[in-house]
């Protein structure tokens, strides 16, 4: 990703606001240990931000359409 795209995904993920998420840079490896270690980056909201009954261990088996709409805008409407 080029740098104009990861700040137009900054500017998507509010980034510079207060309620925004935070950038982190994170090392992935796949599933065989023969894969290759890859430096991602995920947007994730900061630990004061989260309400600890809506935080789940571990990741989603699969992520599905039922999650998705699950995600509400700032003003309280559905997307």
């Amino acid at each position: 990703m080029d740098a104009a795209t990861l700040a137009a995904m900054d500017e998507l993920e509010g980034v510079s606001r207060p309620d925004g998420y935070q950038r982190k840079a994170l090392r992935v490896r796949g599933a065989s240990l023969d894969d290759a270690v890859l430096e991602v980056q995920a947007y994730m909201k900061r630990p004061e931000q989260l309400d600890e009954s809506d935080v789940q261990l571990g990741p989603l088996a699969e992520y599905t359409l039922a999650h998705a709409v699950l995600y509400r805008r700032r003003d309280g409407q559905s997307y």
